[in-house]
C-alpha cells in the first residue's frame, strides 16, 4: 500500500473510531444516567413502602392498649419503624455505590480502550508524517543529483577541450637536425585558460624499452586559448648523421618521439590536462615524414 492511500486510510479509521466513542460515551453516560434515576426512585419508594408496612404491623401489636400506654407503644412503634426504614435506606445507598463502582470501572476500562486506540493513531500519524519526510528528501536529494547530472552533462558540452591536430617532423641534413613540431588545438565551445605546455624530444628504440617520465609542467606562465585556436611547440634534435638516423627509423630500428603534457583550465575553472606522445619510426608518405601516437603515453582529462 502507498503512503498516500495508508494516510487516507488513517484518517478514514480516525474519523469512525472518533464517532465510535463518542458515540460510546454518550450511551454510557445515558445508560448510567437512567439506571441510576430507576435505582434512585425504587430505593425511594421501596424504603417507602417497608416504613409503612413496620409502621403499620408495629402500630398492631399496640392494639388493645389504653390511655397513656396505648401512647407510649404507637410512638415507639413509629420510631422503630423509622429505624428499620433508615437502615434500609443505607443498604440501598450502600448498593447504588457498589454499582456505580461497577459502572465507573466499565467506563475506565472504556476510556483505556479509547486512549490506546488514540495512541495508536498518534503513532501512526508520526509514522506517516516520517515517511512524508523521507519521500519529501528523497525527492529533493533525487532533485540535487539530478541537477548536478544535468550540470556536469552541461559543462561537458561547453568546456574546452584541447586535443593533438597535427604533428611534423622535418629533417635538416645540412644543419644536423631533426625538428618536430606539434599544434594542440581547442575543440571545446569555450576557451581554455591558463594554457602551459611543457615538451621533450628525443632519440630512442622502437618501440620504448621502458615507460619515460614526463616533465613537469612550468607552473610560472599560461596563455589563454579561444575555440578553434591552436597552440604548440618545437623540439629539435641533433645528430651528426642525420640521414643514417632516418633511415634507421624508416627501418623501425629505432624512433625521433616527442611527447609532453599541456595543462589548462576551462570556463568553469576545473583543471585539465593532454598528455601526448608521438614517435616517426618508419611511416612516410607523398608529403613526407609521418608522426604516429605511440600505445601509451597519450591521454586527457
Amino acid at each position: 500500500m502507498s503512503g498516500s492511500n495508508w494516510r487516507a486510510r488513517v484518517t478514514t479509521l480516525e474519523t469512525f473510531f472518533c464517532i465510535l466513542a463518542v458515540a460510546g460515551t454518550l450511551v454510557i453516560v445515558y445508560t448510567t444516567g437512567g439506571a441510576d434515576g430507576v435505582i434512585a426512585g425504587r430505593n425511594e419508594v421501596t424504603a417507602r413502602e417497608h416504613y409503612e408496612r413496620e409502621k403499620q404491623n408495629a402500630l398492631g401489636a399496640c392494639f388493645g392498649r389504653e390511655g397513656p400506654a396505648a401512647i407510649e407503644c404507637a410512638t415507639k412503634a413509629i420510631e422503630t419503624a423509622q429505624d428499620k426504614s433508615e437502615t434500609r435506606q443505607d443498604l440501598y445507598a450502600q448498593q447504588d455505590m457498589a454499582e456505580w463502582a461497577r459502572w465507573m470501572w466499565i467506563i475506565r476500562a472504556f476510556t483505556a480502550g479509547i486512549t490506546a486506540v488514540g495512541v495508536w493513531f498518534v503513532r501512526r500519524t508520526l509514522e506517516a508524517t516520517l515517511e512524508a519526510v523521507e519521500d519529501t528528501s528523497a525527492a529533493t536529494l533525487a532533485m540535487q543529483k539530478q541537477n548536478e547530472i544535468s550540470k556536469d552533462a552541461t559543462n561537458r558540452q561547453l568546456r574546452a577541450y584541447l586535443e593533438v591536430s597535427e604533428c611534423i617532423v622535418s629533417v635538416f641534413p645540412d644543419d644536423g637536425e631533426i625538428i618536430m613540431q606539434i599544434r594542440l588545438k581547442n575543440c571545446g565551445q569555450t576557451p581554455a585558460n591558463d594554457v602551459r605546455v611543457m615538451a621533450e624530444s628525443f632519440a630512442a628504440p622502437f618501440p620504448l624499452d621502458n615507460e619515460r617520465p614526463f616533465l613537469p609542467v612550468d607552473k610560472e606562465w599560461g596563455s589563454s586559448l579561444g575555440p578553434g585556436l591552436e597552440t604548440g611547440c618545437v623540439k629539435r634534435i641533433r645528430t651528426h648523421n642525420v640521414e643514417w638516423a632516418v633511415q634507421e627509423a624508416k627501418a623501425r630500428r629505432g624512433a625521433f618521439y616527442i611527447q609532453g603534457i599541456c595543462e589548462y583550465l576551462d570556463c568553469f575553472g576545473e583543471s585539465h590536462d593532454t598528455h601526448f606522445r608521438y614517435a616517426f619510426a618508419g611511416l612516410v608518405s607523398d608529403n613526407g615524414l609521418l608522426m604516429q601516437p605511440c600505445k601509451t603515453g597519450n591521454h586527457s582529462t
